[in-house]
């Protein structure tokens, strides 16, 4: 079996790897679909920390299953325990 590459195929290949490049998206459409970054790690980290402190803030607002409960939104019988 013979492995060699024919310069018929190194040159088809090469073809097609150029049309593949030119059609890569710019680097700000990237940075839109939050495939590549301009920020920092530690502006990412920041970022995130933000977030999980407001995330944290919402979900301590949220009534509980007792209060909801209460104004009959839930009732313990539809729930998966008891």
């Amino acid at each position: 079996m013979n492995l060699s590459v024919t310069p018929a195929a190194r040159q088809r290949h090469r073809d097609q790897l150029a049309r593949l490049l030119r059609q890569r998206p710019a680097q700000r459409e990237l940075v839109e679909r939050n495939i590549i970054y301009l920020k920092t790690e530690q502006e990412r980290r920041e970022d995130r920390e933000l977030i999980g402190i407001k995330l944290n803030r919402r979900l301590s607002l949220r009534p509980t299953a007792d209060e909801l409960e209460q104004k009959n939104i839930l009732h313990r019988t539809s729930l998966c325990y008891n």
